[in-house]
């Protein structure tokens, strides 16, 4: 599961990346910030795309483990 995040957070950072090169985003863009909005944005996409309600809770333990405490 680490390995498949990081690989997930890793591409979007890359976009990210590309994007603020290539001046498509502002030079100050804070990538891991956005990232996360990104993830949180597709969960109430999928909420409210009718994903099972099991599937919706089930990625809220994983999500709070890797907060800081």
């Amino acid at each position: 599961m680490t390995l498949r995040r990081a690989g997930v957070e890793g591409g979007h950072g890359d976009v990210s990346f590309n994007g603020v090169r290539r001046g498509e985003l502002p030079p100050e863009t804070d990538i891991q910030q956005l990232g996360d909005y990104l993830a949180l944005n597709g969960l109430s996409i999928q909420a409210g795309d009718a994903i099972p309600r099991r599937r919706l809770l089930a990625v809220i333990e994983p999500t709070l483990s890797v907060l800081p405490s």
